[in-house]
């Protein structure tokens, strides 16, 4: 097994991309604070070209899964108390689209 990150801080949650080119991970440098916010990442599948993908987040980015197509990637963030989905572009430059609210949505019985 390879180490592909050196940060000191945790990375972790990592998501494949379907062609098998990019890792889409969670992080944040850790600088002895009470409370952080994770942020996301990019890197390619050797473990190169790390760079931060989405940062300065209301919120930690969970649930990290790849578009089928590999376009980008659908993820969970918590923000101002409510549960959103969002898409983060592959593309230059990444734009984040917020999908829905996930406390709106409920189902009926």
């Amino acid at each position: 097994m390879k180490t592909l990150t050196d940060r000191v801080g945790p990375d972790g949650n990592p998501a494949m991309s379907p062609d098998g080119l990019w890792i889409a991970y969670t992080g944040y440098d850790d600088r002895n604070e009470t409370s952080t916010l994770s942020s996301l990442y990019l890197m390619d599948a050797t473990g190169g070209n790390k760079r931060l993908w989405a940062g300065h987040l209301p919120g930690s980015p969970g649930n990290a899964e790849w578009a089928a197509d590999g376009t980008g990637i659908y993820y969970s963030m918590e923000e101002r108390g409510e549960a959103n989905a969002y898409f983060l572009a592959l593309a230059e430059p990444a734009q984040m689209k917020a999908l829905v609210d996930v406390n709106s949505c409920s189902s009926s019985t």
